[in-house]
């Protein structure tokens, strides 16, 4: 995500911003479109898009993600959540071909996946913080 112009009311702009994807288009024989990591990123980036969208600041350094590290962050990755929320899933986890939603079995294993990321990720950072 980035802009092509920055929102101010000091100058009088609003916020004109793009994301831009660079996703490796998958074999001829894989039958998905995007991986799901693919599909998280998409929705983190949009979250730093409609962070800058929704600027509403007076000097262009400090307006959408011109903002403190800690914080800028936080709408990519809170809206990153939306790509396995239960309500927004089925509307866009479908067959490319016949429109039909993500089977039932292969949702529950994604989901168990998800769950078990963190604790990878909390068990690696241990590991490092005893060394």
């Amino acid at each position: 995500m980035d802009n092509f112009v920055g929102q101010s009311k000091l100058l009088g702009t609003l916020p004109v911003v793009y994301n831009v994807a660079n996703f490796s288009k998958p074999p001829p024989a894989n039958r998905r479109c995007l991986s799901f990591d693919d599909v998280t990123t998409m929705f983190h980036e949009f979250g730093h898009a409609l962070h800058g969208m929704f600027a509403d600041t007076m000097y262009p350094t400090l307006s959408g993600t011109q903002t403190p590290r800690d914080f800028v962050e936080f709408p990519s990755q809170f809206n990153e959540h939306w790509a396995s929320d239960r309500a927004v899933f089925p509307h866009y986890a479908k067959h490319y071909k016949t429109g039909e939603p993500m089977p039932a079995e292969l949702v529950a294993k994604l989901e168990k996946f998800s769950n078990l990321q963190p604790g990878i990720q909390a068990h690696r950072v241990a590991g490092r913080r005893a060394t």
